[in-house]
This record gives structure tokens, sequence and C-alpha cells, in this order.
């Protein structure tokens, strides 16, 4: 029934409530929400392509109205300030970012690259082994 419905909605109505969608996934960082939403964009849309393109762009809407949030001056972002004040691990990562913030983020990214070759070993050995 959903997927009729989503069939008879106007295109432009589909695409702004799945932006919609990823917007709140982003802004409340609801992670398991935005797992469903990327495996179900290519049932949404008629194809892998059609929906990975969808999910890339409501992601990335998404991500920029949380950025936008979290750097106006707003009461959630006085309120997170506080919990980062009050521990101190927060702290540390919070003056990392601060100081330095271009190549930490980077780094965090990156990260998984560098552990995907062991990854790729640990599935061959245990494929040899099975």
């Amino acid at each position: 029934q959903i997927l009729e419905y989503a069939d008879t909605m106007d295109p432009l109505l589909k695409s702004g409530l799945f932006c919609l969608a990823w917007t709140m996934v982003k802004v409340f960082c609801f992670d398991a929400a935005g797992i469903v939403l990327a495996l179900s964009s290519g049932i949404l849309y008629g194809g892998v392509l059609e929906g990975a393109v969808m999910s890339a762009f409501g992601a990335t809407v998404g991500s920029s109205a949380a950025f936008a949030l979290a750097k106006t001056d707003t009461p959630i972002r006085k309120k997170a300030l506080e919990i980062v004040q009050d521990n101190p691990s927060l702290r540390g990562i919070e003056k990392v970012v601060r100081e330095d913030g271009l190549k930490a983020v980077l780094t965090l990214r990156l990260l998984s690259v560098r552990y995907f070759r062991y990854c790729v070993q640990f599935v061959c050995r245990w494929r040899r082994l099975g």
C-alpha cells in the first residue's frame, strides 16, 4: 500500500518529503532511520542509481541543515555546549576540532579506508577455511 501511494504521488512532493525525512534524521542524529532511508530509496525511486542519487542529495541537504543549526545561536546549541563543558573527553575533542578542524575531520573520515585492507584479508582467509 505504501509503495502504491508513493507511485501516485507528485514526484516533486515525494522528493521534498524524502529530503525532509533525511533532514530530520541528520538533525536528530537518528542513524538507524538513515539506514532505512538509504536502503528504501532504490525501491521508492525505481532503481538503484535513482535511489542513490536521491539519497545522497537528501543526506547532503540534511547535513547542511544540521550544520547551519549547529552554527547559529540557538537554545539547542547552548545546551550542547553545556554538555561539552561538563564532559572532559568531549572538551578535548572540541578543542582539537576547534584548533585544527579539517585535519581532525579528514582523519576520522579516512580512518576506515586504512582498515579496509584488513577486512578484505579477514574475509579471504575466512573463505579459505570454510
